[in-house]
This record gives C-alpha cells, structure tokens and sequence, in this order.
C-alpha cells in the first residue's frame, strides 16, 4: 500500500487493482482475515527501518576534520554563525521554526571557515528559499563561509565515499539525534600543531556532550587508528551524578586508568627516553612502571602571574610504593615518599614526587 508522497519501501508487498468482473463473489471470511497481517507489513518494515533524520550527515562526515551538532531550541539566542550565513531577518525566522538538530563543521583542507548545516525542510517550512550559493547534500543544506570554500567542498562531496562503519558509523547515529562532537587526525593538527603528535591515541574520536546543572560532561569513544573497522566499547554505567562537582579551583578534571594515555608518543620518542636514561637512570623497565600507572590530572586557574592556569598531575602509586621508591629519589623525594605513605595510605590517588620528569 503507497501513500501519496510516501516512498514505498523496498521488497513491500504491492496492493491495488480492480476485481475480475467474472468473479465477483468476495472471498471467504476466513481469507478476508488472512490479508491483514500482509496490509500490516508496510507499516512493520517503517517500524523496524525508520528513515534517518539526516540523510547526507555521513557524507559530510567524511568531508569534515571536525563535526559538531546541537540541538535547537528557540528560548535561546539566535547562534552567531546563522546570522552569519543567513542574514538576521532569516536566521531569526529560521530559528524560531527550527526543530531538532542542527551542525557545524570545519573542513579537512584547513582554513577554509566554520560551514553551517541545516536539514533542508527548514526552509520549506518556513516559507524561504535556500540561499543560492548553499550546497544540497540528500537532506541537509550546507552553507559555506565564501565561494571558494563553497566550491573546495564540492570535490569531496561528489567523490562515492565508502559507508561509515565503526566509531564512524555510531558517531552519524549520535549526530543526529545528540548533542556531539566527531574529530580526525586534521583537526588535531589544526587545533594543537606540533602538540597533537602528543594526541596518538586520540587522532579519531566522538563524545557525546550534556549537561547537569552547572557541569558539563561527556562520554564517548577515541582511537589511534582512524578508519578502522571497531567494535563498540562497553558501556561505562558512569552518569552525571557518579561525580562530584568541581571544586572552585578546578577548571578541568581528568582520570585514566593509566598515563600511557597521555604520555604514549612523549615517552616513544628517543630524545626524551635518552637524557631519562643517561641523567636521572629512568630506564624501560621504570618506564614501564610509570606508563601503567593511573592518573588524576587537574587544571586550575592562577590568580598571579604569567600563565592564566597551570596543571596538576598526580599518580596512584597503591601498592607499588616500593617499585616508585626505586626509581629516582633524592633525600628531600625519600621524606615526601615517607610522608605521603604515611599520610595517604589509604588514598586512592596520591603522588609520589616526581621531580626528575614533572
């Protein structure tokens, strides 16, 4: 059965047609009652295969270094880039009309500008013509920061791109429908420069991003290896609520189960491994005790001098104090390992010093 303006869904039963005229009588009752679970199965397979939100996000995907989607709502502002793109009179007008999500995203060549994304019913519904230099991507409308960016997009958007699959697949499910951030390699290397090789086992990644009264949160997944074809991690069965909220002091709150996280590509590379070795006697084996140590690292503002904020890291050595007492100490580190043994035994993050590699 097709409704008008409704797509039939493929390998959907077809139904229609007039009677024979030599046959009029109607069937039996007992085949009558038999037609109905087939009169359901179009209705069953929308069920069970609802066409997507936004249909076109996987191919800006590919398209993008970073991409970035949220949800509408018009109690707030109108965002700055839609004045932008759009002009005030439109944008205001669009934005009180807008439903859902929508996206921006930076491309993969560099400076290119910031792209607005909107589901391209926007404009019908609201009675307005696309404008002219927007891109049609299936559902979507993408406007660009300038012509020539409008037309350096259009090559990657015309190439057959591959279906996202992995991290990649699941982050197009939570774009469109979340408030959540996807990234790449590129925008590591555009955002932190010589800095993002410190980033090795975060070049792919997508959080999800919420809010809980005055904290923000987020969850999600990374990878080193973008493109690959990954499962999906267990779920954590963290909430907002399993943590405290930050301290005053604190801007930035980060734990790991092990500082091979974040130290992985500083500690690989042979100009930091060798003055370790030949000044302080830190060797592979005291590297390897201090990348599978759990970490808290702490960003806090300061109040006077140079640097706005400074960080705070700290290691939980638990049961290995006595490995972490062999590794480098000097008399003044002995009486802060004692110290902290004494006083922090029972601690689950406590920090040992650490004054030949902090």
């Amino acid at each position: 059965m097709n409704n008008r303006g409704a797509p039939e869904p493929p390998h959907a039963p077809r139904f229609g047609g007039s009677p024979d005229p030599l046959a009029p009588q109607p069937a039996p009752a007992a085949h009558r009652h038999s037609h109905c679970p087939l009169l359901l199965a179009p209705a069953l397979w929308l069920h069970r295969h609802p066409r997507p939100q936004a249909r076109g996000l996987e191919r800006v995907l590919a398209a993008s270094a970073l991409l970035q989607s949220f949800t509408a709502d018009p109690r707030w502002p109108v965002p700055d880039l839609w004045l932008q793109r759009l002009g005030a009179q439109q944008a205001r007008r669009l934005w009180g009309l807008q439903r859902g999500n929508w996206w921006q995203f930076w491309g993969r060549h560099g400076d290119g500008g910031l792209y607005l994304v909107l589901p391209a019913a926007s404009f019908k519904a609201a009675g307005l013509p696309p404008p002219a230099a927007a891109l049609r991507v299936d559902d979507l409308r993408v406007l660009a920061p300038s012509p020539l960016a409008g037309q350096i997009l259009k090559e990657p958007l015309a190439l057959k791109q591959r279906q996202p699959r992995g991290l990649e697949r699941r982050c197009v499910t939570k774009l469109q429908g979340l408030q959540a951030v996807y990234w790449t390699d590129a925008a590591l290397g555009q955002m932190l420069g010589p800095l993002s090789s410190l980033m090795q086992s975060f070049q792919q990644g997508c959080m999800e991003l919420g809010s809980q009264g005055g904290a923000l949160f987020w969850q999600g997944e990374a990878t080193g290896t973008p493109g690959a074809l990954s499962v999906a991690p267990p779920p954590t069965g963290a909430s907002p609520d399993s943590f405290p909220p930050l301290a005053a002091d604190r801007l930035l709150e980060v734990r790991g189960d092990q500082l091979d996280l974040l130290l992985q590509d500083l500690l690989n590379r042979q100009m930091v491994r060798e003055p370790l070795a030949s000044r302080y006697g830190i060797a592979d084996h005291q590297l390897a005790l201090l990348r599978r140590t759990p970490f808290l690292l702490r960003l806090r503002p300061l109040p006077k001098g140079a640097f706005l904020t400074g960080l705070e890291l700290q290691l939980a050595v638990a049961d290995q104090r006595r490995a972490w007492a062999a590794l480098y100490v000097d008399a003044t580190a002995r009486q802060r390992l004692d110290d902290d043994e004494r006083y922090f035994l029972r601690q689950s993050v406590s920090t040992p010093c650490l004054n030949a590699i902090v």
